[in-house]
C-alpha cells in the first residue's frame, strides 16, 4: 500500500478535527440550555451560564475556522482527492 498522499491526510486531519469541534458546540450548546433552564427555576447562576456561552461562541468560532481550513484544503486537492478522503473516511479503499 503507498503511503498517503499529504495533502490527503492533511484533509483527512482537518475533517477529524472539526467532527471534533462540531460535537463540542453541540456539547457546549445542550450545556448552555441546560443551564439557561436551570436559571430559570433558580439551580444555577447566572456566571455559569456566562461562562458556558462564551465556551459555546469559542467553540462555534473555532468551527468556523476549521471550515476555512477544510475549504482550502479541499482546494489544494481538487474534487478527485476531495472524493478520495471522503471516500477512505467512509469506510472505502
Amino acid at each position: 500500500m503507498a503511503d498517503p498522499d499529504p495533502d490527503d491526510a492533511a484533509l483527512a486531519a482537518v475533517l477529524e478535527e472539526l467532527d471534533a469541534a462540531e460535537a463540542r458546540v453541540r456539547k457546549t450548546a445542550f450545556v448552555a440550555a441546560e443551564l439557561e433552564e436551570a436559571l430559570e427555576e433558580g439551580g444555577a447562576s447566572r456566571a455559569e451560564l456566562a461562562a458556558a456561552l462564551d465556551e459555546l461562541a469559542a467553540a462555534a468560532v473555532w468551527v468556523d475556522a476549521l471550515r476555512r481550513k477544510r475549504e482550502e484544503a479541499e482546494a489544494e486537492l481538487g474534487r478527485p482527492g476531495v472524493l478520495r478522503v471522503h471516500a477512505r473516511r467512509a469506510g472505502g479503499r
